[in-house]
Formats: C-alpha cells, sequence, structure tokens
C-alpha cells in the first residue's frame, strides 16, 4: 500500500458521485503502487472490494469520464486512465494527493521531534547541579576558550558523516566542495542540537527536498529566486534553519 486518503478528497466533486464510485475511487488511491497504478482486472478489484463486477465496471467508467466540476481540470477532470485495453488503470493526479499527505507527515513527524527533544532539554535543565547554574553564571571564558572547549569535545569524523549524509540525502542543493573554518563552526553548532543521524536524513530529505522552493522546482513569483538554490550554510544558518524545521517551506 502506497497511497493515502487526504481530507481534502472530501471537499472535491467526488463527493457528488454515487457511493459506490467514491468507494471504489478511495480503494484504488489505497492500493495503487509508488507510481499510482493499479494493476488488476476489474473482476479482480470487485472481489477485493467485495462489489459485483456490474458496479465495478460503472465505478471505473465515472472515473475515466471528464468532470466539469473537478477543481483539477489538468486532465479535463479524469481520475483515471487504462494503461492496457482490457485492464490496468494509472490514477492521474496521483503524486498531487501523495505529495499532499507526505508534506503533512513531514511536517507533523518534525514538529514531533522537536517537542520531545524540547521535553528533554527541560528534563535536564532541572537537574542540572545548584553548582553548575552557578558557575554559569560567573562564567568569565572567553569565546575563544569556548571555542576551544566545544572543539575538543567534538568528534571529528563527524564532520565526515555529516557532509556524507548531506549528500546523499540533500541532492538537489549545491555540492559542499570545501570545508572551511566557519562551516565546521555550523556543524558542530547544530550537531550539538541536534546529534542524532536519523534527524539529519529526515531534515535534508523530507524537510528541505520536499521543498519545491528549497529545490529551485519553483522559485516563487520574485526574480531574485529565479535559479536559486541554497547551499548547506543557508540551510544550517539558525535563522533558516528555525524556518525549516518549523515547516515554513512545506510544501513551497
Amino acid at each position: 500500500m502506497f497511497g493515502k486518503i487526504h481530507d481534502c478528497i472530501f471537499g472535491s466533486s467526488i463527493m457528488e458521485e454515487d457511493v459506490v464510485i467514491r468507494y471504489v475511487w478511495m480503494c484504488m488511491i489505497t492500493i495503487a503502487d509508488q507510481n499510482g497504478i493499479v494493476d488488476e482486472t476489474i473482476p479482480a478489484l470487485a472481489r477485493r472490494f467485495n462489489l459485483n463486477v456490474n458496479e465495478m465496471i460503472k465505478s471505473i467508467d465515472a472515473l475515466e469520464r471528464t468532470d466539469i466540476s473537478s477543481r483539477n481540470m489538468e486532465h479535463e477532470g479524469r481520475r483515471i486512465e487504462r494503461i492496457r485495453e482490457t485492464y490496468g488503470w494509472r490514477i492521474l493526479n496521483y503524486n498531487y494527493y501523495r505529495n499532499l499527505q507526505s508534506a503533512q507527515d513531514r511536517k507533523e513527524y518534525m514538529k514531533n521531534y522537536m517537542r520531545v527533544k524540547r521535553s528533554k532539554q527541560s528534563v535536564n535543565k532541572c537537574k542540572q547541579p545548584v553548582s553548575t547554574l552557578a558557575d554559569t553564571d560567573t562564567d568569565t571564558d572567553t569565546d575563544k576558550e569556548l571555542l576551544s572547549k566545544q572543539q575538543k569535545s567534538f568528534d571529528p569524523s563527524t564532520y565526515k558523516k555529516f557532509i556524507e549524509i548531506y549528500h546523499s540525502s540533500a541532492t538537489s542543493l549545491l555540492p559542499l566542495l570545501k570545508l572551511t573554518e566557519p562551516r565546521k563552526k555550523l556543524i558542530r553548532t547544530r550537531w550539538k542540537e541536534h546529534h542524532d543521524t536519523d534527524f539529519w536524513k529526515a531534515f535534508w530529505t523530507e524537510m528541505v527536498e520536499g521543498s519545491d522552493f528549497l529545490t529551485g522546482r519553483q522559485n516563487g513569483n520574485n526574480e531574485k529566486h529565479i535559479n536559486w538554490k541554497p547551499n548547506m550554510d543557508w540551510c544550517l544558518k539558525e535563522s533558516n534553519f528555525i524556518k525549516i524545521v518549523e515547516g515554513n517551506y512545506v510544501n513551497r
């Protein structure tokens, strides 16, 4: 099963159809493969959906017809098309529905991740010894000393791991050609906040690659964004990073 039912279906013109036709439509979305293909015969679908063959034929005919009331007229409102003469269909707007649900899933995943992380940070802060809190208040380390401490507690092999995840996951973004000191600092800072490889894989593949704006698939109406794509530095900058994690670019 690859397809999911998005609630926007219930506001579409399909709801004006007979209940059996609606049922078949939602079943086909649910059983379609990752390319939106339902590769079965009418009798097989009838058995699978617990309908008789005549009900199945009527539903298929209705879904193949044009629909002047449809909000999406890219295919004249048609919902499916045959891939063979006698059996097998492609859901024409399958990617549209799948992307709607994927964007919602991505946003929910990151929201839950951040909620759990903030909860852990809150607990750790409450458990912090009084002596440690007092030391923090009187801390006189210079920026250079703080940077030195951070570098000592940071495993240098993480740079390589982080960049490998970036290059394998953020395939639409500009590649990283040189690891400069400012970039090392960005990686250390973000890794200290989220030292979890699963988080970074999801960040690049779901939140960044899932955004039409960040990947350059859609640059908006601003001329300065034409042919623009961010690099790793831009995504890791604190203000941009927060916007991405909070879902401001899903799906833009």
